[in-house]
């Protein structure tokens, strides 16, 4: 039940990090995981879990970057593939920025401070952001010439305020600001996969259709606010993950959000819902690819139902590798390709009023190409004050303080995994 050790490794299998918790396993390991990784055809499809004659290797793979747990013995991989995650993600806060070889490279004490803190003997142990950015200073430019200049890496000697507040230990006891506000995204992201219609006088059929919804806030709040959040129809809401300052037995009984809230940037709820009902755009894909002719079509209108501004569309139409030349043009946005992967990329940015939009024009595909079928096109784009599922917060409550916050909701809903089957 705990967590051995941890390699990080590059998209080549170098071994940029490894950190080992409960004593040494040979590196080797990594060689006999990155035998396995070349059996696949994309890195991205490699399996969370492989098991092998002497270990579980368990792994999760971002930005090209794997992070990669040998274990010898059963453990439940949920609770390494979380620790994994929530190591990423304390990563991204700390660097602000998508992490990359080069980031690695260039924080390795942080990286080496950050990985002793946050397990201990195997367990994951102090892994909320605000006691950690208490005892382990957020990098900069002038704390590295600092560190470097006098060879001192070390993490601070007192314990943070957080430490101190042990029935909420995500929150600091000593949170004071001039200007008080907390800002609240609701996120709803459309994970589908649509069938084009044949004839095109047909919206697309879904084939699945999900809604990944999350609320995002930003809190800068003095002193030991309590807080409730109302939704509009919280019964709609079976399938949810809550953070950990939420009140659950209040959730369960009254389906109100009750909680004392983290400093700062972090994830209040996440939630699923089965349907995404009426899609906001119609896209139809005909895409007929051959080696005499090659026709590509794609027609593109706003659905009745969405009466706010789609923003930030974009389409990508990943043909095979063997395409040799595109000649494709749009009415509306602008067609780019990439050569070497042969993606096609259009960026519609935000959709015209009152307007059909097409892209088409053909391909070229060599005289002995002999592949069937057509690409699927994913698409994403943006709609601010629209939540797509009609949830909503209804309130925003905060108590046990004198001053009076500004309070600000908004809803966003925009394209996940969003994906066209499309037909010849």
């Amino acid at each position: 039940m705990s967590i051995p050790n941890l390699f990080i490794l590059n998209s080549s299998g170098d071994v940029l990090i490894e950190k080992h918790y409960l004593g040494a396993v040979k590196r080797s390991v990594v060689d006999l995981f990155w035998e396995e990784v070349s059996k696949y055809d994309q890195q991205k499809e490699v399996t969370p879990i492989i098991t092998t004659e002497n270990y579980y290797l368990i792994n999760i793979r971002r930005s090209g970057l794997f992070f990669l747990s040998a274990v010898d013995r059963d453990v439940p991989p949920l609770l390494i593939i979380e620790s994994q995650h929530s190591i990423l993600q304390t990563f991204v806060y700390y660097f602000k920025d998508k992490i990359t070889e080069t980031i690695l490279r260039e924080n390795f004490a942080i990286i080496y401070q950050l990985l002793d803190e946050m397990i201990l003997g195997g367990f994951p142990h102090t892994t909320e952001l605000n006691q950690l950015q208490d005892m382990i200073s957020l990098p900069s430019m002038v704390s590295k010439i600092r560190d470097y200049a006098s060879g001192s890496f070390s993490v601070k000697q007192t314990l943070p305020t957080a430490f101190h507040n042990s029935k909420m230990p995500w929150r600091k006891s000593d949170c004071k600001y001039v200007t008080n506000e907390i800002k609240i995204d609701l996120i709803e992201a459309i994970d589908c996969i649509l069938q084009a219609s044949q004839s095109g006088s047909f919206k697309c059929k879904a084939i699945t259709s999900f809604v990944n919804g999350s609320l995002e806030c930003s809190v800068r709040l003095t002193g030991q606010p309590d807080l409730t959040l109302n939704f509009n129809n919280p019964r709609m809401i079976n399938s949810i993950q809550l953070h950990r300052c939420v009140r659950i037995s209040r959730w369960q009984k009254e389906k109100i959000i009750s909680f004392v809230p983290p400093d700062g940037k972090f994830t209040l709820l996440k939630y699923r819902l089965p349907n995404a009902g009426n899609l906001p755009l119609d896209i139809q894909p005909h895409i007929k690819l051959s080696k005499n002719s090659s026709s590509v079509r794609i027609t593109m209108s706003k659905t009745g139902g969405v009466d706010k501004q789609i923003d930030k569309i974009l389409l990508e139409i990943p043909f095979p590798s063997e395409t040799l030349s595109f000649s494709l043009s749009a009415n509306h946005g602008k067609v780019s390709q990439d050569e070497i992967t042969k993606v096609v990329r259009w960026h519609v940015g935000r959709f015209p009023k009152d307007k059909q939009i097409t892209l088409e024009g053909s391909v070229a595909m060599p005289s002995d190409w002999e592949g069937s079928g057509s690409p699927n096109v994913r698409v994403g784009f943006e709609i601010k004050g629209l939540s797509l599922t009609n949830l909503r917060v209804d309130s925003l409550a905060v108590h046990n303080v004198k001053y009076k916050p500004f309070k600000g909701v908004r809803h966003i809903t925009k394209a996940g995994t969003f994906l066209i089957r499309s037909t010849s």
